[in-house]
């Protein structure tokens, strides 16, 4: 799967997506390997290239709630390296994976400028979609 598919790449032209791709280190997960752990620091985001991943939250019951599996094409961990924080999920690859994992700090700004705008617009029409389904609840 390329990451330029990936709707953080929308717009990218190939001299940017070719930036991104050397920016990378393209890591092999095994089946049931930990990637990012809540509470880590996070510098790093993934492009997953192919097979599966599966992201948890801990409970305050001590238990793992499952929030979404991704396949390849899919993208995890872009938020934290972005507003700084931890991480605040645990990912695990639930069969053996490949991900481009990319330094956001690293990247050009304009490619950083392009992701974030990238960004932006994917979580304004998650609220729209959201406010929407709202609007229907009654």
């Amino acid at each position: 799967m390329d990451p330029g598919q990936q709707y953080l790449c929308s717009g990218m032209m190939k001299v940017e997506l070719a930036h991104l791709n050397e920016a990378g280190i393209e890591k092999q997960f095994a089946a049931g390997t930990p990637i990012v752990r809540a509470r880590d620091s996070a510098d790093w985001l993934y492009f997953i290239l192919s097979g599966e991943v599966e992201v948890l939250v801990d409970t305050d019951a001590g238990n793992q709630l499952r929030l979404t599996t991704l396949g390849a094409g899919a993208v995890f961990g872009e938020v934290a390296p972005v507003n700084r924080e931890r991480r605040t999920a645990n990912v695990a690859a639930t069969m053996d994976s490949v991900c481009l994992q990319v330094c956001f700090d690293a990247l050009e700004d304009g490619v950083k400028t392009k992701m974030l705008v990238n960004m932006a617009s994917s979580f304004a029409s998650k609220i729209q979609q959201d406010t929407e389904l709202m609007q229907y609840s009654d």
